[in-house]
C-alpha cells in the first residue's frame, strides 16, 4: 500500500527535510507487519506530529480504520 500524500504537510524548502523525516516516520505505520503492528507504531506517530503537522496526524486519525482494512486482503504484497 502506498502511503497517502501529506498535502497539507509543512509548505517550503525550509521544511523539505521536516516533511522528508514525516513520511519516512508515517511509512512504519504503512509498512508495518500486520494490522496489529501497525496500530502498536500509530500512536508514537501522532504524538510525535502533532504538534508540527497536526492536519497530517488528523487525516491519518480520522482515516486509521480504513488504512488498516488491505491488512485483511490474503495474498496482497506488503512493502
Amino acid at each position: 500500500m502506498l502511503a497517502p500524500e501529506f498535502e497539507w504537510s509543512p509548505k517550503g524548502k525550509e521544511n523539505r527535510d521536516l516533511r522528508k523525516q514525516l513520511m519516512e516516520q508515517a511509512a512504519t505505520v504503512y509498512h508495518a507487519e500486520t494490522a496489529d503492528a501497525a496500530a502498536s507504531v500509530w500512536p508514537q506517530w501522532a504524538k510525535q506530529w502533532r504538534g508540527q503537522a497536526p492536519q497530517a496526524v488528523a487525516t491519518l486519525e480520522r482515516d486509521f480504520e480504513q488504512t488498516l482494512v488491505f491488512y485483511g486482503v490474503p495474498g496482497l504484497a506488503r512493502p
